[in-house]
């Protein structure tokens, strides 16, 4: 690991207050990432099957993205984007993002129930900017498999004289 990369990891840590302790924000550890994906993968795959739902799921997620920051805009874009969600997926998803917010800091089931909505919202965007580089290259993949292909015409070519 270089230099670069060494101060990269140092400086991807984040606290967050929540409930009145101070709570560090990590990325994910390589197995958390690979359990989650598969996880929300299921989701995703079940959403691309309807067209109506691929579009909700794409807004969720281009919301998600726009939300990096600290602003009130940035508050209202992740609120946004998990309400879309949260219609399209319901508990599922509420136990998906307790497992992102498990895996990601020290904080027990228990305590994870009883985060305030405002806090939580503080901490989702933490968790976000801390493993931005997960969340981003699972959307591009989304992206990609909720992209229509284009079929591609072959060229009519003259026919061969017999």
């Amino acid at each position: 690991m270089n230099a670069n990369e060494e101060m990269e990891l140092l400086l991807s840590d984040q606290e967050v207050k929540v409930g009145g302790k101070t709570v560090l924000v990590h990325k994910f550890p390589m197995l958390a990432a690979i359990r989650i994906t598969a996880k929300i993968s299921k989701l995703v795959g079940k959403a691309i099957k309807d067209e109506d739902t691929t579009s909700n799921v794409e807004t969720a997620f281009n919301a998600i993205i726009l939300s990096g920051g600290d602003t009130e805009d940035s508050k209202a874009y992740l609120a946004y984007g998990i309400r879309i969600l949260m219609e399209m997926f319901g508990e599922t998803l509420v136990d998906i993002i307790g497992d992102i917010i498990h895996k990601s800091t020290d904080l027990g089931k228990e305590e994870i129930e009883a985060i305030d909505l405002e806090e939580g919202l503080d901490l989702l965007t933490a968790i976000y900017e801390v493993n931005k580089g997960f969340f981003t290259k699972f959307t591009n993949k989304l992206k990609v498999a909720t992209t229509p292909k284009e079929t591609e015409e072959k060229p009519k070519g003259k026919k061969k004289k017999e």
